[in-house]
């Protein structure tokens, strides 16, 4: 099987404003080439905006070797011949995927008490460090009790920061999704060196 990326980058159009693109462009340019997925969710967003910010990621991504995944739209994936498709925990199963963007990867989201879908590839966990809309985090030994459970790689998302992203691997995840840690500023290199993705 394929190696699936370390880092799932997501994008917020609120956070990054006008410097999202910069900032994703950062964070590839000092990954390892293929350790980051950028994810275009941004769902309140109009279709134009996704398009058009879904091109300029495709060739961003190209450019440096990492790869793009979309967010639910199943069109806009195979319009911007995305790598991966990210499904929410509820909706299309992921075989049909592979009939509508023939060669993508599928992540979805799982919650506690979430089913695993057969034809996943991986599941994005959350909310891992921090809670979320009103769930309570998993926590490390949670974290580690679910990547145990599941069959499929598991991406840790909520909350995760540098300091935390090593922790979320050694409880057993395969890597780790973003938002923040990646896209609010800051510097992302401690973020890539705990996962040990910083380029060289």
């Amino acid at each position: 099987m394929f190696e699936l990326p370390r880092l799932m980058l997501i994008t917020d159009r609120h956070l990054a404003g006008d410097q999202l693109l910069l900032r994703i462009r950062q964070c590839l340019e000092q990954a390892t080439p293929g350790s980051v997925v950028v994810q275009l969710r941004d769902r309140d967003a109009s279709a134009a905006w996704r398009l058009e910010t879904g091109r300029a990621l495709r060739a961003l991504t190209r450019d440096t070797g990492h790869q793009l995944s979309v967010s639910e739209r199943l069109d806009l994936a195979r319009l911007l011949d995305a790598d991966a498709v990210h499904l929410p925990e509820v909706g299309v199963p992921a075989a049909r995927v592979q009939a509508l963007v023939p060669g993508a990867w599928c992540s979805r989201a799982w919650h506690v008490d979430g089913t695993s879908d057969p034809g996943v590839h991986a599941l994005v966990a959350s909310p891992a460090i921090a809670p979320r809309k009103g769930r309570a985090a998993l926590g490390l030994d949670g974290l580690a009790s679910v990547c145990a459970s599941l069959d499929v790689p598991v991406y840790a998302l909520g909350g995760v920061d540098a300091e935390s992203a090593g922790r979320c691997i050694d409880a057993g995840a395969h890597g780790v999704a973003v938002i923040g840690a990646a896209l609010d500023g800051r510097s992302v290199l401690p973020l890539l060196e705990s996962l040990q993705i910083q380029r060289r």
